[in-house]
């Protein structure tokens, strides 16, 4: 399984951290 990395309000950070802050953003890219 991978990383989907995410630009965000709060910065660039991998979906699951995303997740728990429930910030919303572009998908930078998705790294294995």
């Amino acid at each position: 399984f991978g990383y989907i990395v995410l630009t965000t309000s709060a910065g660039i950070m991998d979906h699951e951290e995303a997740r728990r802050k429930n910030a919303g953003g572009k998908v930078l890219g998705f790294f294995y």
